[in-house]
């Protein structure tokens, strides 16, 4: 057992340094939002002895240190960032945390935990959600710090799609096939399974195209689109693969927000990369087996498509007839019939009731409303944070309350918490590598601690 512990804790250091290496510390807020699977996958290949106590213990060792380097992060001279603010939606969130967890060992005085995850269920959000918050919101939000976590995710991203579709090519023999309701569904390794694939695969291209974003104001480069086109391209064919509906919708509609917020002539010139990109995915469909191309095509608009998430919802409101107030969130199969309902605000609205989902919905919506905005001003100083974060927001929107999310979904409460934590008031001088590729050159460079001319919401 001793070897054992010495094997995975060798294997942990190693990837956290190679991460840590190349993206620092938010190298590490990309292993703490995707970097289960990857310790899984390695587990699984090497036969190790695991546990479940094992796996919750990965995000805290990461949370630990993370948490110290925000902490002790100063801001430099010559950084753009924006600052911390911990405002009212800030608060509101927190205050949901609070209430479910203080509900939850309350309800534990009369109600039992039905199965092994809603006895755990208190340490997984806590990590899940009240921690991914906190590393939300106490990020050093500067313009290089946003472009190494985007990078992160987006290399995260590409070694799963490389792996999906690169075992998937090799020979199907050697996949591990996963059958639902008669679909095949590949995956190279079963510790991850489909869909956890396809959403952290989709997680990814988000993460990349936020990246090519920062990239192409800097500095367009045709080399770089055909590259990024090629990546998309092979992420969207581990996609497929999977047979992932909710990531392969969020990724399409992620991807036309990023083209919107490209604009102009970058985006024609971005047309030479989708070419490519067109290619995979005509090669995907052609080696993807019938049965996932009607799981993912012809049962999309059906009755175990989107028909099956409205179902769900409509279960979700079993619990107004019980706790329309504050939910319940224990016993809740035996209330509504579902485990979850797919969707983080129906889901606060059955664990927090229509209290929680009013708290949810005056914080949420408002900030994502304000950021979406800023996006789309394109000649802002700001665009060059909101841009490439909204093109996340909308992967988080569409995957995680309308396709596939629950409470506890990392990725969704790390991004909110870095849209809550945070002023749209760019403070410190222009960046010279950026800003004399647009509408910004010429404005000077205001000193730093004084805020930006634009931007300012």
């Amino acid at each position: 057992m001793l070897s054992t512990y010495i094997i995975v804790i060798t294997i942990a250091i190693v990837v956290m340094a190679v991460l840590v290496s190349i993206y620092r510390a938010e190298g590490l807020l990309a292993f703490y939002i995707m970097g289960i699977p990857m310790v899984l996958f390695v587990v699984e290949m090497l036969q190790i002895p695991w546990s479940t106590v094992m796996t919750g213990m990965i995000r805290p060792v990461v949370f630990i240190p993370l948490l110290g380097c925000w902490w002790l992060a100063r801001p430099k001279p010559d950084e753009l960032l924006l600052p911390r603010r911990f405002g009212f939606n800030a608060v509101m969130i927190t205050m949901l945390f609070l209430l479910w967890e203080a509900k939850y060992f309350y309800e534990g005085q009369y109600l039992g935990a039905e199965g092994g995850y809603e006895r755990l269920k208190w340490a997984y959000y806590f990590q899940d959600w009240g921690g991914a918050l906190l590393l939300g919101f106490l990020m050093p939000l500067t313009y290089k710090r946003l472009q190494r976590l985007l990078g992160a995710l987006g290399a995260m991203g590409l070694i799963w799609a490389a792996l999906e579709a690169g075992a998937f090519l090799m020979g199907r023999a050697d996949m591990t096939m996963e059958k639902e309701g008669g679909s095949e569904r590949y995956q190279f390794a079963a510790s991850v399974g489909a869909l956890g694939l396809g959403i952290n695969t989709a997680i990814g291209a988000s993460g990349l195209m936020g990246w090519f974003l920062m990239k192409n104001r800097a500095k367009p480069s045709q080399l770089r689109n055909i590259f990024v086109g090629v990546c998309i391209g092979v992420m969207a064919m581990a996609v497929l693969l999977t047979g992932s509906r909710g990531p392969m919708v969020s990724m399409f509609a992620t991807f036309i927000v990023f083209l919107f917020l490209l604009g102009g002539r970058n985006a024609i010139r971005f047309g030479l990369a989708l070419v490519v990109l067109g290619v995979l995915l005509y090669i995907g469909l052609q080696v993807t087996p019938d049965t996932t191309k009607e799981r993912l095509f012809g049962r999309l608009l059906g009755k175990s498509g989107v028909g099956h998430r409205w179902r769900l919802f409509l279960d979700s409101l079993a619990i107004l007839r019980v706790s329309p107030f504050l939910g319940q969130t224990r016993g809740i199969i035996s209330l509504t019939g579902i485990a979850y309902s797919h969707q983080i605000f129906s889901q606060i609205m059955v664990e927090t009731g229509l209290v929680g989902l009013a708290m949810f919905l005056i914080s949420v919506v408002p900030t994502a409303v304000k950021w979406a905005v800023a996006a789309f001003r394109r000649h802002s100083e700001v665009w060059v944070f909101a841009g490439p974060l909204c093109t996340w927001l909308a992967f988080e929107v569409v995957q995680r309350n309308l396709a596939a999310g629950q409470i506890g979904s990392t990725d969704f409460w790390v991004l909110m918490g870095i849209l809550l934590g945070h002023r749209l008031v760019p403070m410190g001088p222009a960046d010279d590598s950026y800003a004399e590729q647009d509408a910004l050159a010429g404005l000077g460079s205001p000193g730093y601690g004084q805020p930006a001319p634009y931007g300012t919401l």
